[in-house]
């Protein structure tokens, strides 16, 4: 009995030195970098990009940024103005202007506009548009000077380059000739010529 009893206890131990030994042609498996870097995403969690806005993204939020600033801008401006009460104007009733239009007074204005600026002066293609819409305006301010109450005051005015060519002027008007009315005067010199018309238009 006790030689069954150690037989069964040596086979025992050979079978758990078996288990637990290693043949030589098993291999230890080493840990890859595959798997530590596997770990690591485990453990950090999915990477996320650091990089900043692209540069059209960022011209696009800024014009965006831009009309939005507009935008409340002129919302202010609008309730500003909106808030101000406006003058209510009484009817006068009154039919006929005080002081009509005068065409010599205006013809000697333009005149005096045309020959004062123009004198002496050549033709430029670059200078002279700049030139008309000055004289233009000038020539109206002055008009304006002269205290016609309740006219509508348009300048109309023609700047070119002498050629030796041939120019017509004219226009046509709906008016009350009663109190509407009109005063031209034209300049010319070897360089330029220039023809302007002023127009008085009553309000009723």
């Amino acid at each position: 009995m006790l030689k069954r009893l150690q037989a069964a206890a040596a086979a025992t131990q050979e079978a758990e030195l078996e288990r637990k030994a290693v043949t030589p042609n098993e291999k230890v498996r080493s840990p890859s970098i595959a798997d530590s870097s596997e770990r690591k995403k485990s453990i950090m969690g999915p990477r996320q990009s650091t990089a900043g806005p692209s540069l059209i993204g960022l011209m696009a939020s800024r014009r965006f940024a831009k009309k939005l600033s507009m935008k409340a801008l002129g919302n202010r401006k609008a309730s500003s103005i909106a808030t101000v009460p406006l003058p209510e104007m009484e009817p006068t009733y009154r039919m006929e202007p005080r002081v009509k239009f005068n065409i010599q007074d205006v013809k000697d204005i333009i005149e005096n506009v045309l020959h004062s600026r123009l004198n002496g002066m050549k033709y430029s293609a670059r200078l002279t548009p700049k030139i008309g819409k000055s004289l233009s305006d000038e020539i109206k301010d002055r008009v304006k000077g002269l205290n016609l109450d309740r006219y509508k005051i348009i300048c109309v005015l023609t700047i070119g380059q002498m050629g030796n060519q041939g120019m017509m002027l004219s226009s046509r008007c709906t008016w009350d000739d009663r109190f509407d009315c009109y005063a031209t005067s034209s300049f010319q010199n070897q360089e330029i010529f220039c023809s302007a018309t002023v127009y008085g238009i009553f309000r009723e």
